[in-house]
């Protein structure tokens, strides 16, 4: 359950844990009351700016891989001073909407705002169908995007 919002360093998160004492923190409760049972942990929440922002340069041509059941916008929300120093960006994103998650075209908006471009999508099947993928993205003065000869 979310008790805070996660733009402001020093702030923390409710996470659930189950009985048994295990969680990847993959799943967040919003504004639902957990079952009975269910312990709540306080985890700090720290910005990306405030994470990379003196470790990373344009030059070291970084990679930021972003994994967050959801959450990959409010991350990238906190990561203005660094965007511009990221080559690329591979974020999970689900072609069902969940509950707390923003729409695809959302997280796209952003990166776009943002000046990376869309690069490739890779998609994970169930059913004979996409539930969920990754996007990668590059920043479109990329030597990665130079190259546009097919095969």
């Amino acid at each position: 359950m979310w008790r805070t919002t996660l733009g402001a360093d020093g702030a923390f998160i409710d996470l659930a844990i189950d009985p048994a004492g295990v969680t990847t923190g993959a799943h967040v409760l919003t504004d639902v009351e957990p079952p009975s049972g269910v312990v709540h942990v306080q985890v700090p929440v720290t910005r990306l700016d405030t994470l990379l922002a003196a470790e990373i340069v344009t030059a070291d041509r970084c990679l930021l891989k972003l994994d967050l059941q959801g959450w990959q916008l409010e991350a990238l929300k906190g990561a203005d001073r660094i965007l511009d120093r990221i080559e690329a960006i591979l974020s999970e994103v689900s072609f069902f909407a969940q509950a707390y998650e923003p729409s695809i075209e959302a997280l796209v908006h952003f990166i776009d705002e943002h000046d990376f471009a869309l690069y490739d999508i890779t998609a994970r099947w169930r059913d004979n169908c996409a539930h969920q993928g990754d996007f990668l993205f590059v920043r479109r003065d990329s030597p990665l995007l130079a190259d546009t000869a097919w095969g």
